[in-house]
């Protein structure tokens, strides 16, 4: 994974909330799995996951099980989307 020297630390409830419903809901994909570099590292509650995203679809995996995949939800990738740009802006 590239490192990058930006780091976006989420300290309000209510987007800590939106990310782990996200998590929570995504769909699981079992297989094998070639994945880039990913886009941003999730920490929370001790577990590690690994977001790639875009404005249509957002995939996660959590970094301890790397052969498989969640999908967001459309709606999960939106808000995720959101709380992206909010927190970088």
């Amino acid at each position: 994974m590239e490192n990058t020297s930006e780091v976006m630390v989420i300290e309000d409830t209510e987007a800590i909330r939106t990310l782990k419903e996200a998590v929570n809901g995504a769909e699981k994909k079992r297989g094998i799995v070639n994945m880039e570099d990913p886009e941003f590292k999730i920490e929370f509650e001790k577990v590690t996951y690994f977001l790639w995203i875009n404005e249509k679809s957002g995939v996660i995996m959590n970094a301890k099980d790397t052969h498989t995949i969640y999908t967001l939800s459309e709606s999960s990738t939106k808000q995720v989307n959101e709380l992206i740009l909010e927190f970088k802006t």
